[in-house]
């Protein structure tokens, strides 16, 4: 039988062990080690000299704020193979991931959102073969307790849809600063009514947890083209762009788009409130838009320029 066991530590990528202590049985508490770093554990032994007897375990040490070191439920599907989370869009950060097997947690997004202030979101689906009826749901952990609760979702899909899902995220006064998570779920719904809860194993969708931080209130910077009751924002922008259009709210409007030379690329129609503008597939320069009623009457003229 063996005696004891010898217990080696270093951090990831270091080619040399440290032994912290020999041990019979029973549980090691190891100190000192550097907070939010991976490590590297290794049993063997005591009667050998071989490290390949062993076996090795990566661990990785707290205190690297409450959006890692927190124990969040789990939330993700079985298979993306079909659908997934093609991208994600809050105020001005954009994350466009793809297909990640189900779930992704992204913890250096550089988010920073305010108390008291609201972001334009979009959520987008990506598609395989074909497309498909998703439901999304956001939540933000605003109390920092690691739970997602329902007084904590801050966008959901009315019913399932293959379209891209735009609304408002709002940060409410009350929440705590510092660190936390924000979940974007997305399950395959069909034509069901269901939805998708905090911490569910559905069958196909894909889930990505973003670490972010809650700031205290700011002042908005970003700029805005205002014309005869329309908004184009944010702006310069990289591809996604919000439209609010307040014009005679009784009425719609026309959107087109042109290049340099004049030639018009875009065209889409404009309802009362808040439209998405996508012009993620063309190359980064200068772009001109002209918004008219629906009778040919201008109601707004102006430059649109796309960043990398």
């Amino acid at each position: 039988g063996i005696d004891s066991y010898d217990l080696y530590f270093r951090l990831e990528g270091d080619e040399d062990w440290i032994l912290f202590g020999v041990f019979d049985m029973g549980v090691a508490l190891l100190e000192s080690l550097e907070g939010c770093s991976y490590y590297e554990i290794l049993v063997k032994p005591s009667c050998s000299d071989d490290f390949e007897d062993g076996e090795i375990t990566l661990i990785r040490t707290k205190d690297c704020g409450l959006c890692i070191d927190a124990e969040y439920c789990e939330n993700f599907a079985e298979s993306s193979f079909y659908e997934y989370i093609e991208e994600v869009s809050i105020g001005e950060y954009i994350s466009t991931t793809g297909n990640n097997d189900g779930y992704l947690l992204i913890e250096n997004t550089d988010v920073e959102l305010a108390v008291g202030s609201t972001y334009d979101a979009v959520l987008t689906p990506g598609f395989t073969f074909g497309v498909y009826n998703e439901y999304f749901r956001v939540w933000i952990d605003f109390n920092q307790d690691g739970i997602f609760t329902a007084n904590e979702i801050v966008l959901s899909s009315q019913s399932g849809s293959a379209q891209p899902l735009a609304g408002d995220i709002t940060i409410p006064e009350e929440a705590l600063l510092g660190t936390t998570r924000l979940r974007v779920a997305m399950k395959f719904v069909g034509n069901s009514n269901l939805t998708v809860g905090a911490c569910e194993q559905f069958a196909e969708g894909e889930t990505e947890d973003y670490c972010i931080v809650i700031v205290d209130q700011i002042v908005s910077t970003t700029d805005q083209n205002v014309g005869q009751g329309i908004s184009l924002y944010p702006n310069p922008g990289r591809g996604l762009f919000f439209i609010d259009n307040t014009f005679l709210q009784s009425k719609g409007a026309i959107l087109r788009v042109y290049d340099i030379t004049g030639k018009e690329i875009v065209q889409q129609p404009l309802s009362s409130g808040r439209s998405v503008l996508d012009l993620r597939g063309l190359n980064p320069g200068l772009y001109l838009y002209q918004v008219t009623d629906n009778t040919g009457q201008n109601i707004d003229t102006g430059k649109i320029v796309l960043t990398k």
